[in-house]
């Protein structure tokens, strides 16, 4: 049909119409234009079904040039011409402006989704050519509304009011709301000639009956929709390596080889299954170059680690930083010295311009597209954006002005490696905590709320892996509000396994958070061979569920207060659930549903295969018990069988019975002679005072389990000690805990803790524990937890790829001992004692002045790392000994009469140590070498022969990858006779 025009200001007086002209879309709603006096205007926007109708005021759209001058169409009518239907597919307005003198063109039509109305802007200068300093792309009044804006102002975010939002299609905007109006412009200093020129279009869109309630929820599920029909939507998900954290940096082609050689052997070679695309972050360019290979590395380039890859039918991906982040990987002082844009700023002090058309900007281009053809990239990193830009010498205004041509520099570079591949996988984690929706018209993946690369864990758990997982879930969870975008379109860094741990159900919880970029930080180290068959059938899982496995319903409770929570994906046919306890005590959890449902069967696929139970016809679903730390994936289907098979039974009849306690006291110790002395020590440390809580009873327990005791406390405060038995023998806990655990995250912890672990065999025990802690404040808890053999089935439930298994057979169940006290608010009884100590016959080395002592970093230190903070490892304090950095090297001239030297070697869980070596000598003669150690390496225990030695020299060795936070500890070093 042809449009209808309006001439607006300018124009020839004509026969106006006194009837509004309608624009209808398919689904019925409604732009009416208005006429009146012989002007149109855009004045309402309404959906009959809904009975609802929004006005539109204010300027609408508005032009500003640098001297000041501007015009909106809102104060300029326009005149409707004759010839076309109120039903036409589209709607044209036209208006002269004098000031600037600029003819613009305004065409309105709705989306394909029949709800949102997109208008398309395009001017032209009358005369001569104008400059366009500022552009009101959508500046509209909403009487009655209660604006709110979902993202930050100085980025391009929808804003929405009462069941409706509105927002351009353009990724850089300021975006500003004031009472009832919304405001959204852009400084584009556009020059506008005789040839028609875009702008971004606006849309405005409102929510269906269909939609639902909460009006906010409504209007996110309607822009969703709206976002899903524009944007960059990959054919399937894609399933990511990256090798930072597991490479040393900077990492050769050999260190790259060697490990796709690694994950070959554990993953390809068991399962059939790889990797869509393998990154290799920072690490592979010369610094200076603009992006170009290390030819010191990477001698043909990317041909050999391209090769490989293809061998297992993947390919390369790569890490680049537009703005120039990281000094290894591109010199900025080089660049500034070589005559491209660098700009003061940034964490590093400066960063490079990637404003569009500028030296920089092009040659960073067009260095990664010639990558992505050398290499056959399928995927590229983008890890650092930096603006606003303050020079003014970059050919952009400075400042807040400089955000747009920074971003289009960008989208310039996402959209020419579309065009060159458009299946390749980019993964722009620079955009900002909160990007604009619209970057997913250039890119198919953002990075989104996922609390840094890796958060640190949250909620205790023995298992530093499941704390992980609650925190990129609490991550999630509370910046999802802001971001409006498709769950298939985000990726958190989803899957880390750096450290040892149960890797099952942190996998299965990175996919239900329905992300379809899976990006995976795997050291093969810590993975066997049953992990990587899981996660294999995981993915086959995924991929066939990809469609369901989006924008999932939160439901449960707030894993910050430890409560069970989950990621519901419901469907008539066959809803899914994941649902997650992230604390030790059991708990329960219902799964959230739709009014009058059919009769249905509830059934877990994840750990187990098994019915639970089921509802008839409009009835409840029975809730789910969780056991500790358990994640389970279930499915509701509809069925005749009405309620189904029982639920499934309880967990065992584990019992305790307290004889004594728990008693909470504070000590405040009598110092009767030093805590530290040269042939003794106290484990109660050197401070002045400790909590101290302790207990005894009867457990019995029909299955093994494991006795958990646990101590939280602020972040950097003193670290515990535990002391207890088990039948009246000594039993010595295992330790694990938050203080030195694999995290990547400049934020502070918000949460510490300490965990002593006891295995308890199956049957009747007396046992004792004590817990100390030198602090003035701290939370004791005791629990018991075990497994319990359960049923279900082997065989899936349906065709098609299964949900794996994780440990079918067990159920497990926890009890708790003692809830957990908080000494801030338990009454506190105070006594006084003398500090306890141990003997030894011998004499602590710390005690001893050292002949020579040297490191690496620092200096160093007795009886605390070489940061000066707890000797920490493998999760257990160390509190005597000497902390030191590779190379290191410590000399004593022996006191005669000792015959052995013995201490617990290892890397301090401070920071991650990649690699380092002990060696002792004894008179100039290697007595012993260690292997490898690393920051997860076990403590290893020595015990060598020392009698008739004169020298005794402790040396740390860097171990081939450079000295980088190589923190070593001679723990408990002494000369014992």
């Amino acid at each position: 049909m042809a449009p209808l025009a309006c001439l607006l200001m300018a124009a020839p007086a004509c026969a106006a119409s006194p009837e509004p002209v309608v624009l209808r879309s398919p689904e019925g709603v409604e732009a009416v234009f208005s006429a009146e006096d012989g002007r149109c205007r855009w004045s309402a926007y309404r959906d009959p079904a809904a009975g609802r109708e929004w006005r539109i005021g204010g300027p609408l759209f508005s032009l500003q040039t640098p001297d000041g001058s501007r015009a909106n169409l809102g104060e300029v009518g326009c005149i409707l011409a004759e010839g076309a239907p109120p039903t036409a597919a589209e709607v044209t307005l036209q208006a002269l402006l004098a000031r600037p003198a600029v003819e613009v063109r305004q065409a309105f039509a709705f989306c394909e989704d029949g709800r949102t109305l997109r208008v398309r802007t395009r001017l032209r200068a009358l005369a001569e050519p104008v400059l366009i300093q500022r552009v009101g792309l959508l500046e509209i009044e909403l009487p009655g509304q209660a604006l709110e804006r979902i993202g930050p102002g100085h980025v391009s975010c929808p804003i929405i009011g009462d069941r409706v939002f509105a927002g351009v299609e353009h990724p850089s905007a300021l975006s500003q709301i004031s009472e009832q109006t919304l405001y959204i412009a852009q400084h584009s200093y556009t020059l506008v000639g005789a040839d028609w020129t875009d702008v971004p279009p606006a849309v405005f869109g409102s929510a269906a009956v269909e939609d639902g309630e909460p009006d906010r929820e409504a209007v996110r599920r309607a822009f969703l929709r709206y976002l899903d029909m524009v944007r960059v939507k990959p054919r399937d998900m894609h399933v990511h390596y990256n090798n930072w954290w597991t490479m040393p940096v900077p990492f050769s082609e050999q260190d790259v080889l060697d490990n796709i050689a690694a994950l070959k052997a554990g993953l390809y070679d068991r399962t059939g299954f790889f990797f869509d695309s393998y990154a290799m972050d920072m690490g592979w360019s010369d610094p200076r170059s603009v992006w170009d290979v290390n030819r010191a590395h990477y001698p043909e380039g990317f041909r050999r680690i391209r090769d490989a890859l293809a061998e297992v039918g993947c390919r390369p991906g790569l890490w680049v930083s537009p703005s120039s982040l990281y000094p290894p990987a591109l010199d900025n002082a080089w660049l500034a010295e070589a005559g491209y844009e660098v700009a003061p700023g940034s964490h590093v002090g400066t960063f490079a311009c990637l404003a569009l058309g500028g030296r920089y900007q092009r040659t960073f281009r067009r260095a990664v597209l010639g990558h992505g053809r050398a290499g056959n990239l399928g995927h590229v990193k983008f890890d650092g954006l930096a603006w606003p830009c303050s020079a003014t010498t970059h050919g952009h205004r400075p400042g807040f002005e400089s955000y747009q041509p920074i971003a289009e520099g960008l989208m310039d570079v996402l959209d020419a490696l579309r065009a060159q591949n458009p299946d390749i996988a980019l993964e722009p984690t620079c955009l900002g905590y909160y990007p604009s929706p619209w970057w997913l018209m250039h890119t198919p993946y953002v990075i989104g709320p996922f609390g840094d690369d890796s958060p640190r864990g949250r909620g205790p758990c023995p298992e530093w892996i499941e704390s992980m997982t609650t925190g990129r879930d609490i991550a999630n969870l509370r910046g999802g509000d802001a971001f409006w975008m498709p769950s298939s379109a985000l990726e958190c860094f989803d899957i880390i396994v750096q450290c040892p741990g149960e890797f099952r159900n942190h996998a299965v919880m990175a996919v239900a958070r329905g992300h379809w970029f899976q990006s995976t930080y795997i050291n093969p180290r810590f993975m066997d061979a049953g992990e990587w068959g899981f996660f294999a059938e995981l993915i086959r899982w995924a991929r066939a569920h990809r469609e369901q496995l989006q924008n999932p319903v939160v439901f449960g409770g707030d894993p910050t207060l430890r409560q069970a929570y989950g990621y519901a994906y419901p469907a008539e046919a066959r809803s899914l659930y994941f649902a997650r306890n992230p604390w030790i005590e059991e708990a329960e959890v219902a799964l959230p549903e739709g009014p009058d449902l059919p009769a249905r069967e509830l059934r877990t696929l994840y750990p187990c295969r098994e019915v639970l139970g089921g509802a008839e016809a409009g009835g409840a679903l029975p809730a789910v018990t969780l056991g500790p730390y358990e994640s389970v994936v279930l499915e509701v289907v509809p069925t005749v069988r009405g309620r189904g098979r029982p639920p499934m039974s309880p967990p065992p009849g584990a019992t305790w019975r307290a004889t004594e306690g728990p008693i909470l006291e504070r000590l405040v110790f009598r110092d009767e002679r030093p805590a530290y002395g040269p042939s003794w020590t106290s484990p109660d440390g050197d401070a002045d005072s400790a909590l101290v809580v302790s207990g005894s009873g009867r457990l019995n327990t029909p299955t093994a389990a494991e006795l958990c005791l646990l101590v939280e406390g602020p972040p950097d405060g003193p670290l515990a000690t535990c002391s207890a038995t088990l039948d009246d023998a000594p039993a010595d806990p295992r330790e694990s805990g938050s203080r030195g655990a694999f995290a990547a995250t400049g934020a502070p912890p918000e949460e510490e803790w300490q965990w002593f672990l006891i295995d308890v065999p199956a049957g009747r025990h007396e046992l004792t524990y004590r817990l100390s802690v030198p602090g003035p404040t701290a939370k004791f808890g005791a629990y018991v937890r075990g497994v319990e053999k359960g049923s279900g089935r082997t065989r899936p439930f349906d065709d098609g790829p299964a949900f794996p298994l994780g440990r079918p057979a067990h159920r497990s169940w926890s009890r708790t001992l003692m809830p957990l006290v908080d000494t801030e608010t338990a009454a506190i009884a105070e006594r006084s004692t003398a500090r306890r100590t141990v003997e030894i016959d011998g004499v602590f080395l710390d005690a001893l002045d050292w002949r020579e002592a040297t490191a690496g970093w620092g200096e160093v230190r007795r009886n605390v790392s070489v940061m000066g903070k707890p000797m920490t490892m493998a999760g257990r304090v160390y509190r005597r000994g000497l902390g030191t950095h590779a190379h290191s090297r410590i000399v004593y001239e022996l006191p005669a009469g000792h015959a052995r030297f013995a201490a617990t070697i290892g890397a301090d869980q401070e920071v991650g140590v990649r690699s380092i070596i002990f060696v002792v000598e004894a008179d100039g003669h290697e007595l012993y070498r260690s292997p490898l150690m690393g920051r997860e390496s076990p403590p290893v225990e020595l015990d060598l022969p020392v009698r008739g030695v004169r020298e005794l020299a402790l040396i740390v060795e860097d171990g081939g990858d450079g000295i980088a936070a190589d923190h070593g500890n001679w723990a408990e070093a002494r000369l014992l006779r």
